[in-house]
């Protein structure tokens, strides 16, 4: 952590969560994470206070009766929601202020890779399936179903929406990135390369 009135660093966290598993709270107040099938709320001074949500435990996986943690997972930016994405094609979505799960959805099969929430909540994005297979879907949480999809030849590092949320910017492996237009769901491939 670091003191911007200070210029200096104050506390760092023993375990650090990974991007996307962790998330401001409460006005910056407080940090909720998700490190190793635990999810926690931190806070006070340095958020070196840990208070335990809730434990998922270990995902499934593919390959075995159990992996040792997610596959990928985030926390959505305006609600108190949780996906957890496992090897299997399987998403759990929790609302982890009521420690419950709210959802679970087969995203086909294979790992789910990249996880994001849209509209507050109501929509899902999901990054899954197997060599050959991978896809990006959009489905509606409410009704459980996959709304749409657009396959993803290489699979993607990462995506970033954009502030309205019509558009998603995917970047994939090899040199191979998206446009995607939310509203009218056409696919475009971007011709740059990021690679030095």
């Amino acid at each position: 952590f670091w003191d911007a009135t200070e210029n200096r660093e104050t506390d760092a966290f023993t375990e650090l969560p990974t991007a996307g598993r962790w998330r401001f709270t409460d006005g910056g107040e407080t940090i909720v994470s998700l490190v190793r099938g635990r999810v926690s709320q931190r806070r006070g001074r340095n958020f070196q206070e840990e208070t335990l949500l809730m434990d998922i435990g270990p995902r499934p996986s593919n390959s075995g009766p159990v992996a040792r943690g997610p596959a990928s997972a985030t926390f959505a930016p305006d609600v108190p929601l949780l996906a957890v994405g496992s090897a299997n094609g399987r998403v759990e979505v929790w609302d982890w202020k009521r420690r419950e799960r709210v959802r679970e959805l087969t995203a086909g099969e294979g790992v789910v890779s990249a996880l994001g929430f849209l509209g507050k909540g109501t929509r899902l994005v999901i990054e899954s399936g197997a060599q050959g297979t991978l896809a990006l879907r959009e489905w509606e949480l409410a009704s459980g179903r996959e709304a749409r999809s657009w396959p993803t030849p290489g699979g993607f590092r990462s995506h970033v929406f954009s502030p309205d949320e019509k558009q998603i910017v995917a970047l994939g492996s090899g040199g191979a990135h998206w446009h995607i237009d939310l509203v009218t769901g056409r696919a475009t491939r971007l011709n740059f390369d990021l690679r030095s």
